[in-house]
C-alpha cells in the first residue's frame, strides 16, 4: 500500500493509502466524522468510478475494478451521504511529515522504549516509533500515520490521548545514560588496571625465580 502524503482537512474523506494490482484498485479511506456512506466517486487515469459504499465504519477497505495500466494515486471526488452529494475540495492541503524512529534519541532510546513498555505495557518490539501529535495526524509507536480524528490506532489499537499523556524527561534521562556509561568506562578501565598490575606481579615473581 502507498500511504498519500497530503490531507485536506476540510474534507470529511480522506484517502489514507492506494495500491494497484492488474485492474484492480485497492483503497483505504479514512470517514473522519463517521458519516453513513451511500456511495463515492473515485477518479483514476482520467476516469471517474462510482463505488458502492453503504457503511458508517471508521475506516473504509475498498477494492474496484479499473481500466488501464498505468500507476497514479486516485483522487476522491465526491460522495453521497443522507441523499445528499458532498464534492471534495482540494484547494487547501498539509503535507505529511515522516514518523520519527526511535533512533532519534541516539541512546536514550532504550529509556524510551522501557518507559512506554511501563506506562503502557506496550510490547518493546513494538516501539520502533516516537508518538507525536501534529494538526492534523499523529503517529503511534508502531510507526502507523493515523488522522486527528482517530483515538485509537489504526494498527495496534493503541490510545492517542495515553501515549502523548506522559512528558518524558529526556534531557534528564541523557544525563543519566551518560553517567552509566561513563561509570562503565571506569569500572573497565579499573579492572584494565588490576589485570595489569597482576600481570606484573606474576611477571616479578616468575623472573625472581
Amino acid at each position: 500500500m502507498y500511504i498519500t502524503k497530503k490531507i485536506y482537512k476540510q474534507n470529511d474523506l480522506h484517502l489514507y493509502a492506494y495500491d494497484k494490482k492488474a485492474t484492480k484498485l485497492d483503497l483505504i479511506i479514512i470517514n473522519k466524522k463517521e458519516l453513513f456512506i451511500d456511495s463515492l466517486v473515485v477518479s483514476f487515469c482520467d476516469e471517474d468510478y462510482k463505488v458502492e459504499v453503504k457503511s458508517k465504519d471508521k475506516v473504509l477497505n475498498l477494492s474496484l475494478k479499473v481500466e488501464g495500466f498505468r500507476f497514479q494515486e486516485p483522487t476522491l471526488v465526491s460522495f453521497i451521504s443522507n441523499n445528499k452529494e458532498i464534492i471534495l475540495d482540494y484547494k487547501d492541503k498539509e503535507f505529511i511529515v515522516s514518523n520519527k524512529s526511535i533512533n532519534y534519541f541516539g541512546r536514550e532510546k532504550y529509556e524510551y522504549v522501557r518507559l512506554m513498555n511501563k506506562y503502557f505495557n506496550i510490547p518493546k518490539n513494538k516501539i520502533i516509533s516516537v508518538a507525536e501529535k501534529y494538526d492534523a495526524y499523529w503517529y503511534c509507536t508502531c510507526g502507523t500515520l493515523n488522522l486527528i480524528e482517530q483515538e485509537e490506532c489504526m494498527k495496534c489499537s493503541n490510545i492517542r490521548e495515553e501515549l502523548l499523556s506522559k512528558d518524558i524527561p529526556y534531557d534528564q534521562y541523557k544525563d543519566e545514560t551518560n553517567n552509566v556509561i561513563n561509570n562503565n568506562y571506569l569500572f573497565i578501565a579499573y579492572q584494565v588496571l588490576i589485570l595489569l598490575l597482576n600481570l606484573i606481579i606474576v611477571g616479578v615473581f616468575f623472573n625472581g625465580d
